[in-house]
């Protein structure tokens, strides 16, 4: 169908193929590296625009309805760029999500909210927050009305091509990554490598902040070449009904 900015968004979770470690301090002094096995992204994208609106990073072994929750407020919340370690140019130009990008975009709220039927997703208490706070609904295979098909990525294609974005863009450039398959691995062990490199938690999360934002300012081949946010932009220009926003203590 003919979708608006903010008609529909699709979120799902994507686990990070990539070892890291947390520095513990030691009673003893110093600090204790310890593995971090399973790290998940839960990411929300417009399908109109293509703009990722929020994301959640997620060290649970499995994501949790708060996890989701978690990333549903950051959509709504104004995002702002973070001090970089790791480099001083991190940030591409015009680079952020909508809600650092403009003050209309800060708390704007979406009319349907697309997954794929996991639990976490779709639980009561997901769905009454996205009712009361959002004003959106779930399509999800659970209801026998939606087009949706549970595990089906062909319902949700925007968010799986993101996400193959962020893996053979970034992460599976890392030396510590698992790859998606055992042969990805080029012989090396990424457990060996994540203890021997020290790669911190703390490094993924300012790369996966500045990877999505700069695809947001990036030209993308199915929008005619125009940036997500440019795309956005445009929309909203063009369309005449103001777009709603969240009460802010809700």
């Amino acid at each position: 169908p003919h979708l608006k900015a903010y008609d529909r968004v699709e979120c799902d979770a994507h686990k990070l193929d990539v070892r890291m470690v947390v520095m513990v301090p030691s009673p003893h002094g110093g600090h204790e590296p310890r593995k971090i096995h399973r790290l998940w992204v839960i990411v929300i994208i417009d399908v109109a625009s293509r703009a990722v609106l929020g994301y959640h990073l997620s060290l649970h072994r499995e994501c949790s309805a708060e996890d989701v929750l978690r990333a549903v407020k950051h959509a709504l919340t104004r995002w702002s760029p973070r001090e970089l370690q790791f480099s001083q140019n991190g940030y591409a130009e015009e680079a952020g999500l909508p809600s650092g990008h403009h003050d209309r975009y800060v708390g704007a709220c979406w009319n349907e909210f697309s997954v794929d039927g996991a639990m976490a997703n779709v639980c009561a208490r997901v769905e009454q927050q996205l009712l009361d706070v959002v004003g959106s609904t779930i399509l999800k295979p659970q209801d026998p009305s939606c087009y949706s098909s549970r595990r089906s990525k062909d319902d949700r294609p925007f968010i799986e091509s993101f996400f193959r974005q962020l893996a053979q863009g970034g992460f599976h450039r890392l030396s510590p990554t698992t790859g998606s398959s055992p042969k990805d691995k080029r012989g090396v062990d990424p457990d060996e490598m994540a203890n021997a490199t020290q790669f911190q938690l703390e490094y993924a999360e300012e790369l996966l902040d500045t990877m999505i934002a700069n695809y947001n300012a990036t030209p993308h081949s199915g929008l005619g070449f125009r940036s997500p946010l440019t795309q956005l932009d445009f929309l909203c220009a063009k369309e005449s009904a103001s777009i709603r926003q969240a009460d802010a203590p809700e």
